[in-house]
């Protein structure tokens, strides 16, 4: 994983992203207002003239695409999703994903990723931890009242336009499977690797659910790390799917017939499938298999 100095004056504290507890107890306020002082008129004017959140925060490194729209987007839920002004509806948006702007099709940028990735792998140990960190998953009521609060107000909407299916499937066509850096989220116990793991994650805990997170299966075709295991029932999050994904999901219903397969978003091979919009669904699917 990248290290990057906190960009405050005279912190040199290294992190991977911006983090919530270190500038609450470092620096005494949020990520979000110290980056709105010091960068929010720079961030809303190259927002505004098409960059994208995902181009802005590939630029400044330590920033994440949902902290650029938590700075720089200000307008209502209506307007974010029909209004000419949703990001997504611009062409400029869509040449991030095709062009050669996008971020990732730069050397220096693919030679950051590939240096990241090569040869990278939890110890055993680790996974051990993980596993026992998760296992029995319990959150607090105050907790569950944040978890509701924050999940009513998140937006995804933009991620189910065809504008941004046919951009990201142009800008993957080609590409060897990378995974996400994971980050971490306040009320939950562990970390996750995309907003969608992070939503169905605070949907379980909201609801009562404990849960195991990405709990390792050995497959004939390779081991598959499960995104959310609850009881019998084994949850993948799929935002995108490809031949990889297809085939471990298939060998895994194959070899694995004890559990009950549930892919929420794009569909693979499953026992049930639920698209994300109606993700709401896996909660009863839940409570029918217990």
């Amino acid at each position: 994983m990248n290290e990057f100095v906190c960009p405050v004056s005279d912190c040199q504290k290294k992190l991977s992203r911006l983090q919530v507890m270190h500038f609450r107890a470092s620096h005494e306020c949020d990520p979000s207002e110290w980056v709105t002082e010091q960068y929010g008129p720079e961030l809303e004017e190259k927002y505004e003239s098409g960059v994208g959140s995902y181009a802005i925060a590939a630029e400044y490194e330590w920033l994440t695409p949902d902290m650029v729209c938590e700075v720089v987007d200000t307008r209502s839920h209506d307007d974010a999703v029909s209004s000419d002004n949703n990001p997504m509806k611009r062409a400029e948006v869509a040449e991030q994903f095709r062009g050669e702007g996008n971020p990732a099709k730069r050397p220096d940028i693919r030679k950051k990723i590939s240096a990241t990735l090569s040869g990278y792998s939890h110890s055993q140990e680790t996974k051990e931890k993980i596993s026992r960190k998760n296992s029995g998953n319990e959150i607090t009521e105050q907790h569950r009242q944040k978890i509701s609060e924050a999940s009513s107000k998140r937006d995804t909407s933009y991620m189910q336009t065809e504008e941004y299916r046919e951009a990201l499937s142009e800008a993957l066509t080609g590409r060897e499977p990378t995974y996400p850096t994971p980050y971490d989220v306040d009320e939950l116990s562990h970390s996750v690797r995309s907003s969608w793991e992070e939503e169905i994650a605070m949907l379980l805990a909201e609801n009562g659910f404990q849960y195991v997170y990405e709990e390792e299966f050995e497959l004939s075709v390779g081991s598959y790390y499960a995104d959310f295991v609850v009881d019998e029932v084994v949850i993948e999050v799929k935002g995108f799917s490809n031949e990889r994904s297809v085939k471990k999901a298939a060998a895994f219903i194959d070899e694995y017939r004890e559990y009950t397969y549930v892919v929420v978003g794009d569909q693979i091979p499953c026992d049930v499938h639920i698209p994300w919009e109606e993700r709401d669904r896996m909660l009863e699917v839940l409570t029918d298999e217990r």
